[in-house]
């Protein structure tokens, strides 16, 4: 898994980790048939949820709003809002983008804006934070490196092999 991540001087956050799918076991002719769609983007969402659900239970909780929007909380305190997802063009591939919209967790000066991106190309999956501005920073960057973004890497070295092999099972049934 590759890991790219960096904090910006205004306090903003980039990571992204990518998981190439020739790292993932396979069989040789099934990278040459795939083809992403707009299909595989919108599986990539409810799939992160529920994994995030599972990683973080029985205190982590992850609710989805009749609109499509995220809540994640805590008991007694939402740590992160997300609006309704939104599918769109990457590199030869797809991506699902939620946009943030608040919660504890968010520097309230920079409540909307940043985004969580699961991004699916026909070589990698990815799992992207750009332009989020988290509350702990504001702390010391040291506190948000070893709690919230240890965790986000955690998740994605999850996540992102259980979304490669869902999106090689889809090209095998194809």
């Amino acid at each position: 898994m590759i890991h790219r991540g960096a904090i910006s001087p205004d306090g903003s956050v980039f990571s992204e980790q990518t998981l190439l799918l020739g790292d993932v076991v396979l069989r040789a002719s099934t990278t040459a048939l795939l083809a992403i769609t707009p299909d595989h983007a919108c599986m990539a969402g409810p799939l992160y949820w529920d994994f995030l659900r599972r990683f973080g239970r029985p205190v982590l909780r992850v609710a989805e709003q009749p609109s499509g929007a995220i809540d994640i909380s805590l008991p007694g305190l939402r740590l992160l809002s997300f609006d309704t997802p939104q599918v769109v063009a990457l590199n030869g591939g797809w991506a699902l983008r939620c946009p943030i919209n608040g919660g504890a967790a968010v520097d309230p000066r920079h409540a909307r804006e940043g985004c969580l991106q699961m991004g699916l190309t026909p070589d990698a999956v990815s799992l992207r934070v750009e332009g989020y501005y988290p509350n702990l920073i504001r702390l010391h960057t040291r506190i948000y490196e070893w709690t919230q973004s240890a965790l986000h890497v955690r998740v994605a070295q999850g996540y992102l092999p259980l979304l490669a092999r869902r999106l090689l099972q889809e090209a095998d049934r194809t």
